[in-house]
């Protein structure tokens, strides 16, 4: 009976190390997907990056009160205070003209 019981007890050891390898290695593999995933999810947003943007020379421009994002030069008027965000720093200026350029 002891047999059996021995048998037993090294063939359920056996599973367990068994399955433990099993679940070890899908773990592995999810960390691994998980992780290539998070990588191409971080260069999307980089390529997205309002800094990427300042960083290849272009600049935004803001009504320096309001700090709306202005993108159309009628949101602003002669005389106007606006912000120009560059890459490094940034500018205040005064709208001096207004050039209306369809698109």
């Amino acid at each position: 009976m002891a047999v059996i019981i021995t048998a037993a007890v090294r063939e359920s050891r056996i599973q367990a190390e068994h399955c433990t390898t099993v679940l070890q290695s899908a773990i592995i593999r999810n960390v691994e997907v998980k992780r290539a995933k998070q990588e191409r999810l971080i260069a999307k947003l980089e390529t997205l990056s309002p800094l990427r943007t300042l960083a290849r020379g272009y600049s935004i421009c803001q009504d320096a009160l309001t700090k709306q994002v202005l993108t159309k030069s009628e949101q602003v008027s002669l005389g106007q205070a606006v912000t120009v965000r560059l890459k490094q720093g940034s500018l205040q200026a005064t709208v001096t003209e207004i050039r209306e350029e369809k698109a």
